[in-house]
């Protein structure tokens, strides 16, 4: 069910063109009559004199019921959050413009999301065009999902264990396109995508009851938990009768994929394609937070390429 009021001022003031305030209400319930999301957003927007536009949100999101969070198992509670975004961006249909937002979240559970992300577009001349979006996210995501262990868990959970981490995951990844007319027939089309990302799991514990998010953190309650020289975990419960092993989850993650065409319309209608695509990708079992040397060290990685020739050909029927 969704609700929503908006004003809008189209009338130009002295340091504005114009500007729209908005409030909605989403929410969604399942057969059950648990509410599985409640989402209230207040929205603001203003389109300066300059033609720029500034605009930002707040939303906040109660508790709710998450059917998905167990991976088949019961239903789990989801925590209180808020999120607050603000956008600045450049007049719009500019021959070069650009786009910055800044994102900031929290919940009840002492999670938090920070995100900087944008978007600059260049246009030196009429055949040649570049674009360029970076990403970067830092979360600590307090009920990250692991694995699930069957048989021994507690009754509240009907018998098996789900187990969840705190994670602390940072992503950077930059999306790049350029496109460039040769001639009246033949242009060329480049895009890269270099991806760096990175998790380190911590706290490790399993659900303490069903439609419930409190965790029995792992080294409380009679249980132990240690690592070993390859960061699997090794963990015991009820005075070492039960026995779970945890490979390591941490990760960093490297990835490269690009693709350029080259497009000649030799005569009309008929059209050669000449593509070039790489796919590159690299793992390690570490949790070093990611940065700029990570996104270079992304066309290093290995992979595959792939060649490829079409032409198409227009036979004309009268």
């Amino acid at each position: 069910m969704f609700a929503g009021l908006i004003y809008r001022q189209t009338k130009p003031r002295a340091w504005f063109q114009n500007y729209n305030a908005a409030l909605s209400a989403f929410t969604e319930y399942d057969f059950g009559g648990d509410r599985q999301v409640l989402f209230t957003e207040l929205y603001g927007e203003v389109v300066l004199k300059n033609f720029w536009d500034l605009s930002s949100y707040f939303d906040y999101q109660p508790r709710s019921f998450d059917h998905s969070a167990t991976r088949g198992g019961p239903e789990m509670a989801t925590p209180e959050r808020w999120n607050w975004v603000v956008r600045l961006a450049s007049k719009f249909g500019a021959k070069n413009s650009w786009v910055g937002r800044v994102y900031y979240g929290e919940d009840e559970l002492d999670g938090q999301t920070y995100r900087l992300s944008g978007e600059i577009s260049l246009r030196p001349s009429t055949r040649f065009q570049f674009s360029a979006t970076p990403n970067y996210l830092r979360a600590i995501s307090p009920r990250q999902y692991l694995t699930t262990f069957t048989g021994g868990g507690p009754a509240a959970t009907y018998g098996s264990r789900y187990v969840f981490a705190r994670i602390d995951q940072s992503t950077f990844l930059m999306q790049l396109r350029a496109n460039y007319t040769i001639g009246p027939d033949l242009t060329l089309e480049l895009y890269g995508e270099p991806f760096a990302a990175s998790g380190r799991y911590y706290g490790l514990g399993e659900l303490a009851a069903a439609r419930t998010f409190q965790l029995r953190e792992y080294g409380t309650s009679g249980s132990t938990i240690a690592r070993d020289s390859a960061r699997d975990y090794t963990i015991t419960d009820n005075g070492g009768a039960d026995t779970l092993r945890i490979g390591n989850p941490d990760f960093n993650i490297l990835s490269f994929r690009s693709n350029a065409v080259l497009r000649w319309e030799w005569r009309p209608g008929s059209t050669l394609y000449l593509v070039w695509a790489q796919n590159k990708f690299g793992y390690q079992p570490t949790a070093r937070l990611v940065g700029f040397g990570d996104l270079a060290d992304s066309f290093g990685a290995r992979g595959d390429n792939f060649f490829a020739v079409k032409v198409s050909y227009w036979i004309p029927v009268h």
